[in-house]
Parts: structure tokens; C-alpha cells; sequence
């Protein structure tokens, strides 16, 4: 969940509107990773308002983080008084993204709200909250989630295999790829979707349609980044995961593979997907042998 372009019957704290002067919120927020948590440490920095601050004292008002990942259905809010917070959120339940906002909510009902930091359109205004009114609010960096003990290879996670339709009966398309979303895209003509559909979960068919498929893509990729450069790609979901498996290998991505002048782009996507040609010939050779 983002708040964005949302309208509010009164004043609110935030970078989108001009409701306050010389006054801001902000919520800072670092990320550590236990084995099966990710810790998530919380500051709330609410700068010239002292009357918000106020109402938080009294207990009128509360600082609240709302964290969602929608790819697993994962909700919840966390709350408190005080300026800092943390909170552990169990790897199992949440995949690929997590967003954040912080908030400043009303505990109770508001009324009668003065500051001095308000535009001056409100000084006028009779001000009032109902409880759980958002007072204030901050749209925070998502958080990538790529998990250590997940193998690169062999798992679909960083790529989707999506069915292209066809315009005319006899159309024939190449493979084509796309990296600019959370996982790179394969499009393939809806025969080569049936048929990897039909093998997708046959242990000995499973590096061959890896190498078929799955290994031009990363060649796809690695060719592009080193044209295009990363800076639009590394907030990406595969690019994040990629990046950790390597990692985890003591390997540096950009450094020691993708901008090495050593290796070629089909010896990088061999190396990433753990030699697939050579698991592709041993499933074929079983395949043949039954």
C-alpha cells in the first residue's frame, strides 16, 4: 500500500501537499536479516510541530507503520509512541516486495487543532480528527526480499513464462525478452507454452527447458546491462535476487561477472544457472534410456 494522489477533508503532514510550513515527517528505515526474520528498525523523525508531537504525548495520536506484500497477501500495522520501533517479519511469509508508510494516526477523537505550522488557508478553520484519521504520513523505499537459502538454479523465481496469442493461425513469433519488470519476462508462441507447460515439473525434462528457454533470457539480460549499464535495473526484483545468489557464492554480479572483460555473456548465464547445458544432456540421456 502507497497513499498517492489522495485527498484529505483537512490538513495533513506530508511531501504532497503544502497543508503545513517549515515542518515535515519522515520514517527511516534499516534492514538487517536474521536466519528466518528480516528485522526491520523503525526511526520516526517528525521535525518543527510540536503540536502533533503534543498530541502523541497525551496519547491522542500514535506513529504507525503499515507494511504489505502483496505477493504473499501479508498485512499488518505496527504501532507506538515512541520514536523508534522494531519489528521481525518471518521470511516465510512474505516474497519478492514489501511496502511500507508510515503514519501519524489519531488514537482518539481530535478537537479543536491549532498549529502554528499550518497554512494559512486553515487559521481560520474549526479543525477536527476522528479516530484513526491520517495526521501525517511518508511513502517509504520498498523493500526487495530475496531469500539466502533459495538456489538460483533450478527455481523460477527471478523469471515468468508468459503465452503470447496468436493474431493469425499460421503466426510464428521468436522468443522474445523483457527485463524491465520484477521478473524477466519470457514470451514464447502458445505451442512452446504448451509444451513446457507439459514438462515444467519432469525432473529429467527440467534442465532442458531451462537451457531452452531460461538460458537466452539471462544471456538477454547480461548483454543489455552491459549496454544499457544497471542503474534503472538494481531496484529490481531479479536483479536484487541475482545480485544475493551471487553473493552468497562470495561472487560480486557486477564486478567479477558482468562487467568482466574475462567471460562472455553465455559463460556468465552458464555459470548463473549452475551449467544447465551439461544437467540439460544427462536429462535427455535418462529421458532416451526410459
Amino acid at each position: 500500500m502507497e497513499i498517492r494522489n489522495r485527498l484529505f477533508p483537512y490538513p495533513v503532514l506530508c511531501l504532497d501537499n503544502d497543508d503545513y510550513v517549515d515542518s515535515s515527517f519522515d520514517v527511516k528505515c534499516t534492514v538487517k536479516e536474521e536466519l528466518a526474520n528480516l528485522v526491520l528498525d523503525f526511526e520516526f523523525v517528525l521535525s518543527e510541530n510540536e503540536e502533533l508531537k503534543w498530541l502523541i504525548r497525551e496519547g491522542l495520536a500514535e506513529f504507525v507503520i503499515h507494511i504489505e506484500c502483496t505477493y504473499t497477501a501479508f498485512r499488518t500495522i505496527v504501532k507506538t509512541s515512541g520514536t523508534s520501533i522494531t519489528y521481525r517479519i518471518p521470511k516465510s511469509k512474505v516474497n519478492v516486495e514489501i511496502t511500507l508508510v508510515g503514519a501519524i494516526v489519531a488514537a482518539k477523537k481530535i478537537s479543536a487543532f491549532r498549529s502554528k505550522h499550518l497554512n494559512e488557508d486553515y487559521q481560520d478553520e474549526d479543525i477536527s480528527f476522528e479516530r484513526g484519521a491520517i495526521l501525517a504520513y511518508s511513502n517509504m523505499p520498498r523493500i526487495f526480499v530475496t531469500k539466502n537459502y533459495e538456489e538460483l538454479a533450478g527455481d523460477n523465481a527471478f523469471f515468468t513464462i508468459i503465452r503470447r496469442v496468436k493474431t493469425e493461425q499460421n503466426e510464428h513469433n521468436p522468443v522474445a525478452y523483457d527485463i524491465n519488470g520484477p521478473k524477466i519476462k519470457i514470451l514464447v508462441d502458445e505451442e512452446i507454452y504448451d509444451e513446457y507447460a507439459r514438462y515444467r515439473n519432469n525432473g529429467n525434462m527440467e534442465a532442458l527447458t531451462g537451457t531452452l528457454l531460461v538460458m537466452p533470457a539471462v544471456i538477454y539480460m547480461v548483454e543489455t546491462l552491459r549496454y544499457e549499464g544497471t542503474d534503472k535495473f538494481k531496484s529490481l526484483y531479479w536483479y536484487q535476487k541475482i545480485s544475493k545468489a551471487c553473493k552468497l557464492q562470495s561472487v560480486d554480479f557486477e564486478e567479477d561477472l558482468l562487467f568482466s572483460d574475462s567471460k562472455a555473456a553465455v559463460e556468465i548465464a552458464q555459470d548463473l544457472l549452475k551449467l544447465p547445458i551439461n544437467r540439460a544432456f544427462e536429462g535427455l540421456a535418462r529421458v532416451i534410456e526410459e
